[in-house]
């Protein structure tokens, strides 16, 4: 058996309803991948449909995957590096 730990990733996220969104999350409510409205959201993924409120953070990751975090975990697991992209 091994040992193994994570790979330093940094990604992109935005907190649903109080940062603005970013074109990545746009362009999947214009495809019907998402379903926004203005206090929650619903990502449509094949058979799985997953609910996102206001205040929850939104990441996208491999393979134009969303992934919806409530901010207590999501801060909780993460830190803010830059305002920007990387």
């Amino acid at each position: 058996m091994a040992t193994y730990r994570r790979i330093p990733r940094y990604f992109e996220a935005f907190r649903y309803g109080h940062d603005p969104v970013p074109p990545w999350f746009q362009s999947g409510v214009e495809s019907g991948e998402i379903v926004a409205e203005e206090r929650m959201f619903f990502v449509i993924d094949g058979n799985t449909v997953t609910r996102g409120l206001a205040g929850d953070y939104v990441r996208q990751g491999n393979y134009a995957t969303f992934y919806v975090t409530p901010a207590e975990q999501f801060e909780s697991q993460f830190e803010k590096v830059t305002d920007e992209r990387p």
